[in-house]
């Protein structure tokens, strides 16, 4: 498997790697998984739950000790030099499958599928690439690079997208993402009157994830007497320090009721959901939305907008989705679910029991390997 980024790194792409991962290692398969090491003290490599961790080094550039190297080349040719020596070192052999994991892996993923001769399956997990400098033409180019032989969506809205951008439907499918078994549903805590309500919201910091209008709702709801506090809880990546900085300078001017915690580890995470009276998602897109539906599987109400993604996993329960996404959609949305509690919970407990049926890691792994054994056409 590939993917550019892994444990301790957290994200949707990540949780959808990592479930998967470790879903296939609980069923007897062997996996290994190459990723960077970003810019992390952390192991080159290591084993975590059972799935053989390669980490390569960041891409170096700017060093001065490559100050006379061609950049393209050092931030491309030189990658693909270290995975030969990693992967050589590593004595992985010749894998059944090579699972590529957002569009950055596809191309290594085909490097690498033309250098072992084996299948290559990628997943996309880029919401709205079409954002990104040529981010259109990229998709274009990479769904449709002749050495995949299937991409397999997490969601049908990402298999909408592939199909729009020219993948065929032939060799497309949909094997929707999974929520991590260590996700607990503890018992409902019954609230104390005039506690302050905790917020909760679980997103990388970037735009797309609308963050700071739902600081902004939180900022209302206080102005209107609500005892309520928020916690931002994600990852940031290079493009988006700017509004993790604006989020962070925010949540410093409220005086404590929000706060931001970046990359917590997975006991963090469940304690802070553990401790949240109620889990929002204010994105402005979402191609899934799986810190949603991980909050609904541990016994939370989950509040989100309505983006396609959202809509594809709550769609039957209408009380979770809000309006829209501007400030008065989520504070009204928070508004009148603090008010009727009851409701509210009952709504997120069949909302619960669905998706944990639906996006259990388990039964996802047995349909994923599946297609990888219809591709080898043995045993994966």
């Amino acid at each position: 498997m590939i993917a550019p980024l892994y444990v301790p790194y957290v994200g949707g792409a990540e949780t959808h790697t990592r479930a998967l991962a470790e879903a296939l290692v609980e069923t007897g398969q062997r996996v290994s998984l190459l990723t960077d090491r970003g810019h992390r003290h952390i192991p080159h490599t290591e084993s975590v739950n059972g799935v053989r961790v390669i980490r390569t080094t960041t891409l170096g550039l700017g060093r001065q000790d490559l100050r006379d190297a061609v950049g393209w080349e050092e931030g491309i040719f030189s990658l693909l030099s270290e995975i030969a020596r990693v992967i050589d070192d590593a004595a992985i052999g010749i894998p059944d499958i090579i699972h590529a994991q957002c569009q950055v892996s596809f191309l290594l993923g085909a490097v690498l599928k033309e250098h072992l001769g084996c299948r290559l399956v990628v997943t996309p997990h880029e919401t709205q690439p079409e954002r990104d400098g040529l981010g259109a033409a990229r998709s274009r180019f990479l769904f449709n690079l002749p050495q995949i032989d299937l991409l397999i969506a997490g969601s049908e809205t990402f298999a909408r997208q592939a199909i729009e951008y020219g993948r065929s439907e032939l060799t497309t499918a949909v094997v929707e993402s999974s929520i991590r078994p260590w996700i607990s549903a503890p018992p409902r805590k019954a609230r104390v009157p005039g506690q302050r309500s905790r917020i909760l919201s679980i997103g990388r910091f970037k735009p797309r994830k609308n963050q700071l209008v739902l600081l902004d709702a939180i900022a209302q709801l206080r102005a209107e007497g609500r005892a309520v506090s928020c916690t931002f809880v994600g990852a940031c990546d290079a493009a988006s320090v700017a509004y993790r900085d604006e989020l962070d300078a925010g949540c410093r001017k409220t005086g404590g009721y929000a706060v931001l915690v970046e990359s917590a580890s997975d006991a963090e995470l469940q304690r802070l959901i553990e401790a949240a009276d109620l889990v929002v998602q204010p994105a402005l897109a979402e191609g899934l939305g799986l810190a949603a539906i991980e909050a609904l599987a541990a016994g939370k109400t989950v509040l989100a907008t309505p983006t396609s993604g959202a809509v594809e996993v709550l769609g039957e329960f209408p009380m979770l989705l809000t309006r829209g996404w501007e400030v008065s959609h989520l504070a009204g949305a928070i508004s009148d679910a603090l008010d009727r509690p009851g409701q509210y919970a009952i709504a997120a407990a069949q909302a619960a029991e669905a998706v944990r049926a639906r996006f259990g890691s388990r039964a996802n792994a047995v349909r994923m390997l599946t297609l990888y054994r219809d591709l080898v056409g043995e045993k994966a």
